[in-house]
């Protein structure tokens, strides 16, 4: 299955989110703040970020403002966490850099139900991506031809 990274400083959340991706056969990374999180995301590369409203070093929006723009992270998926009253009507600055959220307190089958829908979504999108200039639709990573 996946490899999810979440980044959340409150346990019972990040206990409950890991045990919900692992029933469903994720492998699971965590860490509890945003300095971290960047790192581990960019050595990583995961299939989806979960990001509490809470972890907040860095800042959860400038966070989000960075992996949507940064090359090579930009098209993982983001899905934010938010605590109750930080999200108002979904469509404020909390919200528009990630690709969706989810109220707390966590209903498990909503966020199974997200995080399913939001992979779905990503392995549908990279599947119907064309391979790059040079490229063979195997082997991404492969040298272009005559270099």
């Amino acid at each position: 299955m996946a490899h999810i990274i979440i980044i959340e400083d409150n346990l019972s959340n990040l206990e409950f989110m890991c045990h919900l991706l692992g029933a469903s056969g994720h492998h699971v990374t965590t860490v509890a703040d945003d300095d971290s999180g960047l790192e581990l995301i960019r050595w990583a590369a995961p299939e989806l970020i979960i990001y509490s409203g809470y972890a907040t070093e860095v800042g959860g929006y400038e966070l989000a403002r960075l992996l949507k723009t940064e090359p090579g992270l930009s098209h993982i998926p983001r899905l934010a966490v938010m605590y109750e009253k930080t999200v108002g009507d979904g469509t404020g600055p909390q919200v528009k850099n990630f690709d969706d959220y989810i109220d707390t307190p966590i209903e498990a089958e909503i966020f199974v139900s997200k995080v399913k829908t939001i992979l779905n979504l990503e392995r549908h999108e990279t599947a119907s991506k064309p391979p790059g200039i040079g490229q063979s639709p195997t082997s991404r990573d492969a040298e272009p031809q005559g270099a």
